[in-house]
């Protein structure tokens, strides 16, 4: 049997390093969330305090390892996903089952002796991620190059420039009305805030938030097309979410209010970036057949 036609490479070494050292770092942190129940019960917090804690640090651990995880293994996968499918298909199951399983490992050993099995059922849920990075990538990359050929380059949209700048406003105003909040010193704040653990997980929560937003604002105003999946997206949940409190709502009140303008922005903002123009504009369009046809003479060329 001839293999000059294909390859027979069975591991990608920086996908491997990639998912090995995230999915480790999921399995310790997995095993060792109840240990750190335990800690924080020893010093003293109360039930309300470690629950605060524990939720602060999770979407803290969420965006930035989840996050970094998903934009590392995209710019790693990008351009090379389908020449080395096989080794990196692999290398994603080794490294996450090896990853996560050693993880679970360490996080038991920091603690009382508990069982070092992490559930099967994690370990497969594990893989959802590291595929959809994977596959996003190369859709993203197989989407740019079928539409180069079909769209010039247009002008920036004005209303574009004013969603990336509300983008901007929003990071800046979050990160302003936290520093206000704790300003006001801790006789003006919930005692709940006055934990030094707690505090320091919110700004890292508001940093972490800000730095997101200044990142999609730069997306929009550049026109790249995750940006607008990222708007899009976000933006309609927060529709739906602004429109439960305005249903759910028990009386009619400042937050009301907030929710209604809310819900009116959004749904505003929607309506926009659904506009022909815009979406030619992010290239979320879809290519016509004989580009399609014309794109794999050249892959196959």
């Amino acid at each position: 049997m001839s293999t000059a036609r294909f390859s027979l490479k069975l591991i990608d070494i920086k996908i491997l390093a990639v998912a090995l050292t995230f999915s480790l770092w999921g399995g310790f942190y997995e095993s060792a969330i109840q240990q750190v129940t335990l800690f924080l019960s020893k010093l003293g917090f109360s039930a309300v305090e470690i629950s605060a804690t524990l939720t602060l640090w999770g979407w803290n651990m969420y965006l930035l390892i989840t996050v970094l995880y998903f934009v590392m293994l995209y710019l790693t996968c990008r351009r090379r996903f389908m020449k080395n499918i096989a080794s990196i298909i692999l290398s994603l199951i080794v490294g996450s089952i090896l990853g996560r399983w050693v993880g679970g490992l360490l996080g038991v050993s920091i603690g009382f002796p508990m069982s070092p099995t992490v559930s099967s059922l994690s370990m497969f849920a594990g893989l959802l991620g590291p595929f959809g990075a994977c596959s996003a990538a190369y859709v993203s990359e197989r989407w740019k190059n079928l539409i180069s050929s079909a769209v010039v380059n247009i002008e920036r949209p004005f209303g574009v420039a004013l969603i990336a700048i509300l983008y901007v406003i929003s990071g800046v105003s979050l990160f302003i009305l936290v520093g206000v909040l704790f300003g006001f010193g801790a006789e003006s704040i919930p005692t709940l805030f006055s934990n030094t653990v707690i505090i320091a997980g919110s700004l890292v929560l508001v940093a972490v938030t800000f730095v997101l937003y200044l990142f999609v604002a730069y997306g929009l105003y550049h026109g790249r097309l995750w940006a607008w999946l990222v708007t899009f997206t976000s933006t309609m949940i927060g529709v739906f979410s602004s429109l439960n409190g305005i249903i759910l709502g028990l009386s009619f009140d400042i937050w009301i209010i907030l929710k209604i303008l809310g819900f009116v922005l959004g749904v505003v903002v929607i309506i926009y970036l659904l506009q022909p123009h815009v979406r030619v504009y992010f290239g979320i369009i879809n290519p016509k057949p004989a580009n399609i046809v014309r794109n794999n003479m050249d892959t196959q060329g």
